[in-house]
């Protein structure tokens, strides 16, 4: 099923898990396109591998998620600035773990 030949939307719940992509793989943009697409969502936990995000995506994603996983992720603004890690932590107010 391709994402661009439904107009559902979906609720997303528990676990948000975008892992074992190839590494020239556009992470970024296929996360910008899934974001709209989402009607509701309870993601508690956020793992993410490889891959780039925009930090309106990310606050996004994981505003309600206790654990956070991320490996080789770099969070930027729109404007291609990377974002500081304090600044992720601080978005995430339910936060419990983070590797």
């Amino acid at each position: 099923m391709s994402l661009n030949d439904t107009t559902s939307k979906f609720w997303v719940t528990r676990k948000f898990q975008f892992q074992n992509v190839p590494e020239n793989f556009d992470c970024q943009h296929i996360i910008s396109v899934i974001i709209p697409r989402i009607y509701q969502h309870n993601i508690n936990y956020f793992q993410l591998f490889r891959a780039n995000i925009y930090f309106d995506d990310f606050v996004f994603l994981v505003s309600k998620c206790e654990a956070i996983s991320l490996w080789n992720v770099t969070v930027k603004n729109k404007d291609g600035s990377v974002v500081a890690l304090d600044k992720l932590i601080e978005v995430t107010p339910k936060l419990k773990h983070l590797t």
